[in-house]
């Protein structure tokens, strides 16, 4: 136990309630999701049935045992794989026991988390989506410099508040032993995705995926991989322009 109340989870206890709690715990301690629902609150509509904080604290249980942040993976580890008691704390209702409710899960999941992004996203540019010069053009969010510095700012304080929580959960020894350094992860990440094409010399829906080629101990495999971009390559990109968000590590 830590001299901040929060006890590190034992590596591979995903699904182990306790892993659950402390991830939990771990976002309410962040307070980016109550910041993201005040931001997303409205008067009028139906109300949203998945909390941020569900969606934040299953990328976080993905994090902690080394998977991939992808959103059917969050899906099903909310819907599929936890116990009642571990969704119940998440404010989790229903389960998915076939591929139809799979698929209503999986969009709920994925509404959920564009709407976080949209609460900090300091770009009018379109997501996701190949288009063409002037169909980028049309399609771009007009916002005003005061708008971007301000979503900007929101970016910078959701990841700020990430980084500061996780690092609270240290130990005085493994604080002091800290010097300073950072790195970037550049681990290749297989994508679903469709590739570029060769014959319609289209590009990918993600700017930044390419075909790589490695060798393993059971042969030649080919994956699609998202490499880590830079804001000014973001920018400067007309193919980044008009697909990628940037991504900050």
């Amino acid at each position: 136990m830590d001299g901040r109340g929060l006890e590190i989870p034992e590596p591979a206890s995903l699904l182990d309630e306790e892993t659950v709690a402390f991830a939990a715990d771990l976002i309410d301690r962040s307070a980016v999701a109550g910041q993201a629902e005040a931001a997303l609150a409205r008067p009028t509509g139906r109300r949203r049935s998945l909390p941020v904080r569900a969606v934040l604290a299953a990328l976080l249980l993905l994090a902690i045992d080394d998977r991939p942040l992808h959103l059917t993976r969050v899906t099903e580890l909310l819907f599929r794989r936890l116990s009642p008691a571990s969704r119940a704390l998440l404010g989790i209702t229903g389960t998915a026991p076939d591929q139809r409710n799979f698929l209503a899960a999986y969009r709920r999941v994925r509404y959920c988390f564009h709407l976080i992004c949209s609460t900090a996203d300091p770009s009018g540019l379109p997501k996701n989506r190949c288009l063409t010069p002037p169909e980028l053009t049309a399609a771009a969010r007009q916002m005003t410099p005061q708008q971007a510095t301000a979503a900007r700012s929101q970016l910078e304080t959701l990841i700020n508040a990430l980084i500061e929580a996780s690092i609270s959960v240290l130990h005085g020894s493994e604080q002091a032993a800290f010097g300073g350094a950072v790195g970037l992860d550049a681990t290749a990440v297989p994508l679903f995705s469709r590739g570029p094409s060769r014959r319609t010399r289209s590009a990918c829906s993600q700017c930044s995926e390419r075909w790589r080629s490695r060798a393993c101990s059971s042969g030649l495999f080919t994956i699609l991989i998202r490499r880590r971009i830079t804001s000014r390559r973001s920018i400067s990109s007309p193919c980044a322009a008009s697909s990628c968000r940037t991504r900050t590590a």
